[in-house]
């Protein structure tokens, strides 16, 4: 009998399947593979999953952006390239999205607020979702949004 798989085997092939997903949008599976010549931008980049899928972005050779809410309380010595590491952006402020979205081909959104309280989390949830579509699309750059 195999053993199991990572617990996180599951999460890297469905970001590898994304990564694939030509962020570009120029249908070349092989040049998007590469990543070189692609910015993107990860919002929650400080996240559990944000964290495994940079890596992931990382290695495939894109440039990466970040988003975090407060880049003080982001880890130092990431070693991202291209564009600044963190951007300070807030899933309720479509100027900072816009923002840190401005140049990006495709943004990965896994950012979401984190708290005990339901009535706290669902409507903030929502709206910064709606808002990273809208400013995504605002930006005129960005030619793939990923959700999770």
């Amino acid at each position: 009998m195999a053993s199991p798989a990572p617990k996180n085997a599951f999460l890297g092939e469905v970001m590898q399947t994304c990564i694939l997903a030509n962020v570009g949008g120029d249908n070349n599976t092989a040049n998007c593979a590469s990543g070189h010549g692609h910015t993107v931008c990860v919002t929650g980049a400080c996240g559990f999953i944000a964290s495994w899928l940079v890596k992931l972005l990382l290695e495939k050779g894109y440039t990466m952006r970040g988003t975090v809410r407060n880049p003080e309380r982001a880890p130092q010595g990431s070693g991202w390239s291209g564009g600044p590491a963190d951007v300070r952006a807030d899933l309720l402020d479509m100027e900072s999205l816009a923002a840190a979205f401005r140049g990006c081909e495709g943004v990965f959104h896994t950012a979401s607020p984190i708290t005990d309280d339901p009535e706290k989390m669902i409507e903030p949830a929502v709206n910064g979702t709606r808002n990273v579509i809208n400013a995504a699309a605002d930006v005129g750059s960005v030619r793939r949004v990923f959700f999770n």
